[in-house]
Parts: structure tokens; sequence; C-alpha cells
């Protein structure tokens, strides 16, 4: 008896061709995945190399997203470097200008471009520990400099304010504690802070000291502080921040090195320059640095001089 047998299973047939054109249909897709992904990321490769900050940028804001609550005090020295940067900006932009004697931060006529290159040293939050090592600098190289004091430190160092002024100095008041949340508490406790300080220092020099300069702690470039330039204009002050630095400051345990190198790049390009350094036990570096720097400055060919206020 004959049995029909049926064909067996060959890839000519209707369900091989239709996985055949499936699998056809996925590879082209994957392929058109992948060729769109090469296409975005050169057009992202583009857009980076004409804006090649754009893409830290993206990232800074990535990681920001998940981040803990800044701390109250780095947020605030946050908005206080960002108001130095724009005010810093301003004044590059008086000196393109030729306004820069009229910048209100700055003391009268002090920035009038004259072809001389004049350094002004500041020294803050003194009297200290290392205040007679940087008189001793001083005197040799035969500078005179500019010391803003803080009241609740010369109370404490009357010998050494005394010091500065006999060694031809200028003293300048820099609030009595240095405190924020006393000092800018208000109009009244701004000037309370500001009478104090000068009552100590002309308790120490045994005088009626009226060489009325003032510098804001933190500097005056913050909006908020703005009012209090007014309680200074009441009381016969002139105020003066800077525009050159060391970079005591600027970080935790700096070393010589970086000292130098923030100096050089804060004068660089300036006739004249107010540099910011801070007299303070835990600013050894800037008294072992300091006869390096002024050697520098010299070889740019500064001259240099102590701040006074101008009816002084």
């Amino acid at each position: 008896m004959n049995r029909t047998m049926k064909p067996m299973y060959t890839g000519s047939s209707p369900y091989a061709r239709r996985r055949r054109r499936r699998r056809k249909i996925l590879i082209l897709c994957g392929v058109l995945v992948v060729l769109l992904a090469v296409a975005a990321l050169l057009a992202a490769t583009l857009s980076d190399r004409d804006d090649p900050a754009q893409h830290r940028i993206k990232a800074v804001e990535g990681a920001l997203v998940d981040a803990p609550p800044v701390p109250e005090e780095i947020a605030r020295r946050i908005a206080a470097m960002r108001a130095r940067k724009e005010a810093l900006e301003a004044y590059n932009r008086a000196v393109a200008e030729g306004t820069a004697a009229n910048h209100p931060a700055l003391l009268p006529a002090l920035y009038n471009p004259d072809g001389v290159k004049t350094a002004y040293l500041t020294f803050d939050d003194g009297p200290s520990s290392i205040t007679e090592q940087i008189l001793d600098i001083l005197a040799k190289h035969n500078i005179r400099a500019t010391f803003f004091m803080l009241g609740m430190r010369a109370e404490q160092n009357p010998a050494l304010v005394k010091r500065v002024y006999e060694a031809g100095h200028s003293i300048g008041n820099h609030s009595y504690s240095h405190d924020y949340g006393k000092v800018y508490a208000s109009p009244e406790s701004f000037a309370e802070e500001l009478n104090h300080s000068r009552q100590v220092i002309n308790t120490a020099l045994g005088l009626d000291y009226n060489n009325l300069i003032f510098r804001f702690p933190g500097g005056s470039f913050e909006e908020y502080k703005h009012p209090y330039r007014d309680v200074l204009l009441e009381h016969g002050y002139q105020y003066i921040d800077w525009n050159a630095l060391n970079g005591d400051s600027e970080k935790q345990n700096p070393d010589s090195a970086y000292l130098m190198n923030t100096l050089k790049e804060s004068v660089a390009g300036r006739e004249d320059v107010v540099v910011l350094m801070h007299d303070a036990s835990a600013k050894q570096v800037t008294a072992d640095t300091l006869e390096e720097m002024i050697s520098f400055l010299k070889g740019e060919g500064y001259t240099f001089l102590p701040l006074t206020n101008s009816a002084y």
C-alpha cells in the first residue's frame, strides 16, 4: 500500500520567509538606532567645541541636583567671591573707559593712570604675632605699607599699634570684631564697631589719629553692604578694597609658591595695585614670603606707598 509522505520542512517555506524578513527588519532597525546615536554624539561634540565650558557646566549642574544643602558659611563665602569677581570686572571696565577714579569702592584718584606703577601693600586683621616680622622686612626695604587693624586685636597689642605708627605706616580701621553678625547687623551696629575700633587705636597711639580709612570685613563688594558706605561718609571715612592679592585667605594652608603665583597673576597688566594680605598668626606664610613678593614687585617696576585719606 502506497502511503503519501508529507514533504520535509525546507528553508523555502512561507514561515521561513516571514522569519527571515523579520530578522532583516530587526537588523535594519538596529543599524538605524546606531546611526542616530552616532549622529547625536557628533552633534554634541561639535557643540562643545564651540563652547568648551558647556559640557563642564552641564556636568556640575547634574552633580548638584542631588547635592546636600550648602552650609550657610560656605554659601556666604561663595556669594562674596562672586560679588568680588563682579566688582573687579566693573573696575576693569572703568579702567578701560578712563573712569576708574570714580569707582565707588576706591579712594579718590588712587587709580588715575599717570605712567607710574605703584603698589600699596595692605595687611588686614592685625596686630598679631607676625606683625613685628612684617615690620622688620618693610623697614629693610624702606617701604611704607597700610595696616587695617581690628579694634579687639589693637586692644590686646597696643605696643604693636604704636610701633606700626612710629615706623611711618598707615593705619586703617577694619571694624572692632570682624564679626559679620555684629558689624552688619544694622547701621547703628556698624557705626558702633567703627567708633569702638577708632577709640581703641587712638588710645594705643595716645592721640587723635585722623587718617580715616576703612576696609570692610570681606570687602565692600556685596550689595547688602552698600548702605554702610553712607555711614562711613557721615563719620569722615574713605574706604578701599583691593585689586590684587597674595591669596593667603583663598585656601587652607597655602604655601609660598601659591602666594607668589596668585600675586603674579593678580598684578599682571596693572599700573596701580592695592595688594590684599593678612597680618594674623595663622598667616605665617605671608610674613615668610613677603620679601620674595617685594622683590618681585620691584622687579616689575613698582614703587611703594601707604594709603591715606585724601583729607589727611
